[in-house]
């Protein structure tokens, strides 16, 4: 491996999130404008109110895609400085770390990396954001904190077909946000059927969309001889399997309304994330203690982000 790395956006979570925004409120303000040019000095309050809100919506597309590039700048980092925008510091002036963590940029809140250093300087960044986190975040553990000259070469772990799960832990699916999202859009399906409106079937399309989406999030665990396994609720051909051996942590983590994430750091330094919002804190507590006996595992849904963790040098 390289020992200069250069970050890359992520297309799923930069490039296609900040795409799909600025063309959907690009489109909401054109056809708010369209509504008031159209009937130009024929405007009643409500159309009126319509040009307003889509002049701010516009306004705010632009203002979160400019906000994205700077709370992610492009990130540049070798064996004697990491240089983030426009900054450039001294791996030797590096005070403490959290690493994997939850961190706030200052233009937004997510898992990444957060460096302090001397003066009272911070940098930090959200990890979804790039493609090459996981590449990043070994580089400073290995190299910056563990003193090698490059970092170890891991290859790529995938997901193997889980075997058959010993221990289930579904949660409670009717406690779920998602389920009675999922269940609604379903319903929203069956309305050309049941109303024997053909010419309202291209609507399934959208709708078809929309239940997969909210029907994807439900996932819950198990636990076989060797692997943690994560299978879905709706569509159970989807699972996934990773060998105790290979993971590094598995972390629980409270991402607001009742939304629980599962994170799983491989070995290869890559972390997969799914939602199991079905888990209640008793199923939690129970899952807890039999993955502290196989692997580290860290409940973060009620309990304060660690500290930053001083720096040592092997």
């Amino acid at each position: 491996m390289k020992t200069t790395i250069c970050s890359r956006y992520h297309v799923g979570y930069f490039w296609a999130n900040y795409a799909s925004l600025v063309l959907m409120l690009t489109g909401a303000g054109i056809a708010s404008h369209y509504i008031f040019w159209s009937h130009y000095g024929h405007t009643n309050t409500g159309q009126q109110f319509f040009m307003i809100a889509g002049s701010f919506c516009v306004i705010v597309a632009c203002y979160a895609v400019y906000y994205a590039f700077l709370g992610n700048p492009k990130i540049r980092m070798d064996k004697e400085f990491i240089t983030v925008g426009d900054r450039t510091y001294r791996w030797e002036d590096l005070e403490s770390t959290r690493l994997n963590s939850q961190v706030y940029t200052g233009y937004g809140t997510g898992r990444g990396v957060e460096l302090h250093f001397s003066g009272k300087r911070k940098i930090a960044w959200i990890a979804d954001y790039y493609a090459n986190s996981g590449e990043m975040l070994r580089f400073i553990e290995e190299c910056i904190l563990g003193g090698r000259e490059e970092p170890e070469e891991r290859p790529f772990i995938p997901p193997i077909f889980a075997d058959k799960p010993e221990v289930e832990w579904k949660g409670e699916l009717f406690s779920s946000m998602f389920f009675y999202l999922a269940l609604f859009f379903g319903m929203v399906g069956l309305i050309p059927f049941l109303l024997k409106r053909w010419d309202m079937l291209p609507i399934l399309i959208p709708v078809l969309i929309v239940w997969i989406a909210f029907g994807y999030q439900l996932f819950y665990v198990g636990l076989s001889e060797g692997q943690l396994i994560v299978k879905n609720w709706f569509f159970p051909w989807v699972e996934k399997g990773y060998p105790f051996q290979d993971i590094r942590h598995v972390r629980f983590e409270y991402r607001g309304r009742d939304v629980y994430t599962l994170y799983i750091e491989t070995s290869d330094y890559r972390y997969r994330r799914f939602r199991c919002d079905t888990y209640t804190a008793e199923t939690r507590r129970n899952l807890k203690r039999l993955l502290t006996e196989k692997v580290s595992f860290r409940d973060e849904t009620t309990i304060n982000p660690e500290p930053p963790s001083p720096v040592t040098h092997e």
